[in-house]
């Protein structure tokens, strides 16, 4: 399997990088108290945080809500993902546990005010990519296995062989279809970053990610680097 991102998205936004995490024969199950504990404390952080509070205008979200402007998408009707779990914590109101997976690049989210985001692996065909839609496309909305959209053309979007839409509008919304759950063993987490972020930072983020993985989770994990000097990548699970 491979992972790529169109060279067409780097003619529109050069400083892109993307860290993945790839991680097969995990453990899943199960809640975890350790984490739970790490995800409060950062809710309060976040909660406390005089630089969040007008989040819009934080410097590593007005990036995102920029770069979606660029490519058609109103932010404010479709937000970064990173926007949506910031102003969760700010409204007090706990983000819950789903599991293991989900909840580690939740912390990493909020502890680096970065978008991260999870597909499992053995729900997709194919090669992924990054790039712009044609519309012809498929997305199933999360936790609404019942709908089937269609991205408009010209939205970024993450997507398999298929055509099948792992994620809207880069990193809005991710799909019902590969979503993480606590039986899932494979999985590719994504940890992406634009200016002000450095591509050395997302590089740390994902090392720390991936340790993190390992240590609640358990089995085989990598770790890789995606950037206007390195496109593609070959997953050799």
């Amino acid at each position: 399997m491979k992972i790529r991102i169109d060279q067409n998205l780097f003619r529109q936004f050069p400083d892109f990088c993307r860290g993945v995490v790839v991680a097969n024969d995990m453990d899943n199950r199960e809640e975890d108290k350790i984490l739970m504990q790490e995800l409060r404390d950062l809710e309060k952080r976040v909660y406390s945080d005089p630089s969040l509070k007008d989040y819009k205008n934080h410097l590593r979200i007005t990036s995102w809500r920029k770069a979606f402007e660029k490519f058609g998408v109103n932010p404010n009707s479709q937000p970064p993902a990173i926007a949506s779990l910031v102003k969760r914590a700010l409204s007090g109101s706990p983000i819950p546990f789903i599991n293991k997976l989900v909840t580690i690049f939740n912390i990493m989210s909020l502890e680096n005010i970065v978008p991260c985001g999870g597909d499992d692996l053995t729900c997709t065909v194919g090669n992924l990519e990054l790039g712009y839609s044609t519309g012809d496309e498929e997305y199933v909305p999360l936790g609404k296995p019942e709908i089937v959209e269609h991205p408009r053309p010209g939205e970024i979007i993450y997507h398999d062989g298929e055509k099948k839409v792992l994620c809207r509008a880069w990193c809005w919304r991710n799909s019902h279809v590969t979503r993480i759950l606590q039986e899932t063993t494979k999985v590719a987490i994504n940890v992406d970053g634009l200016s002000p972020v450095s591509p050395e930072e997302i590089s740390n983020i994902t090392q720390i990610l991936s340790s993190k993985v390992k240590q609640h989770c358990g089995g085989d994990v990598k770790t890789y680097l995606l950037s206007i000097a390195n496109t593609e990548i070959e997953i050799d699970f």
